[in-house]
């Protein structure tokens, strides 16, 4: 009887701890209830969470999904001289929730949040394709006096944090109906008008 009770106990418990994977280097970390990992791959279901944080770049991308497939592979850091693991693609199912944060050279912190039914990340050219009940929050003092809201259909968002003149932030998409945008531009103070 006290193996029984026991037993139990353990089988109630083993759910309320999720599984985790962290990188050799600290900079990727995958939790979920269940993760498979592979050569190259971690496959997380139930409540999956990954993040990653750069610190040359200073930027921190996190997800939130019902599963996320995440290929990875190793980059060379020339600096630190030893191997940094990156986010190659993820494929994320679920109701979705990505956040990357940034900081810029002056010290500013850019918060961009986005939700949506689906969404893919390329690592390498830093763009996450968003599909479903798509909303993005931008939140850039910098730019905005509040929070400048996108909401649409499907949604091209480029995490980058060095984007040039002629490189678009957002995009995006409704079919057939509209695709909104709602942002209060930062007033210009004098010394930036000269």
């Amino acid at each position: 009887m006290l193996a029984f009770v026991t037993l139990a106990v353990c089988l109630t418990c083993s759910h309320a701890f999720a599984a985790s994977y962290k990188s050799t280097d600290g900079s990727l970390v995958v939790n979920a209830s269940d993760i498979g990992y592979g050569t190259g791959r971690v496959i997380a279901t139930g409540s999956a969470y990954v993040k990653q944080v750069d610190k040359i770049k200073k930027t921190t991308f996190e997800a939130y999904a019902a599963k996320i497939v995440v290929i990875f592979a190793e980059t060379p850091v020339a600096s630190a001289g030893v191997n940094k693991t990156s986010i190659k693609s993820a494929d994320l199912s679920g109701p979705v929730k990505l956040i990357y944060v940034t900081v810029d050279p002056k010290g500013v912190t850019s918060k961009v949040t986005s939700t949506a039914d689906n969404a893919n990340y390329d690592g390498k050219s830093q763009l996450a394709y968003l599909k479903g009940h798509v909303n993005i929050t931008n939140e850039n003092s910098s730019l905005f006096d509040t929070p400048a809201v996108m909401t649409g259909d499907k949604a091209t968002v480029n995490l980058d944090p060095n984007l040039g003149p002629d490189d678009i932030r957002f995009k995006v998409e409704s079919a057939p109906g509209l695709s909104t945008i709602t942002a209060t531009p930062k007033a210009k103070t004098q010394d930036q008008e000269k």
